[in-house]
């Protein structure tokens, strides 16, 4: 079982599918909530995490191009 064909983040994505599929046909709330957590914990190992970015509105840019949005209010026909 742990030899070298033994991939422990594979093992733990076919446990998933598995707990995914009894979590499927079961009534039970505690049995997709566990489904969920399996396949949450995959993706630790297996998506890149995103990390906050701070933008500052306020900051003096200075934009070669700026965009200009107008917003304009219509009212619906009567």
């Amino acid at each position: 079982m742990y030899g070298d064909q033994f991939h422990p983040i594979m093992r733990m994505a076919e446990q998933a599918a598995k707990l995914h599929n009894l979590a499927s046909n079961s009534e039970d709330r505690d049995d997709l909530k566990s489904s969920i957590d399996a396949w949450d914990k995959i993706a630790q190992y297996t998506e890149p995490k995103l990390k906050a970015t701070e933008i500052d509105l306020m900051a003096d840019l200075t934009v070669d191009h700026p965009n200009t949005i107008r917003l304009v209010a219509e009212l619906p026909d009567e």
